[in-house]
């Protein structure tokens, strides 16, 4: 597929066929991660992240045409980091209510990681 995009320059380094990426992908990435969030703010900050995390890792990008493919794993992978530290904070919350247990919260930390 051709997009015109130069993922070539893109992974060397080039900022302006990186600013044609974001041009091409950030409406489809924002509507993408809006519908997984269902909040309009956060998927902003999601989306700018991804764009973010492509322009970190742009060596890794390959002409092969699965830019497609690239882009929208890394959007996933993101909203679920996102989705993943939202269950850490409820799970901090309710721990620092309960505050019942003897356990240290480095211990809950370390507990929950390790599951």
């Amino acid at each position: 597929m051709d997009t015109g995009l130069d993922i070539v320059a893109i992974a060397s380094g080039s900022v302006k066929a990186f600013e044609k990426l974001y041009v091409a992908y950030y409406t489809k990435v924002l509507t993408y991660t809006s519908i997984l969030l269902q909040d309009s703010a956060k998927a902003e900050d999601v989306t700018q992240d991804v764009f973010l995390k492509l322009w970190r890792n742009r060596e890794r990008m390959k002409e092969d045409g699965q830019i497609d493919s690239y882009i929208y794993v890394t959007a996933r992978r993101t909203v679920l980091d996102v989705f993943r530290e939202e269950g850490y904070a409820v799970k901090y919350k309710e721990w620092a209510k309960s505050k019942q247990t003897e356990e240290t919260f480095e211990n809950y930390c370390l507990r929950e990681i390790s599951i």
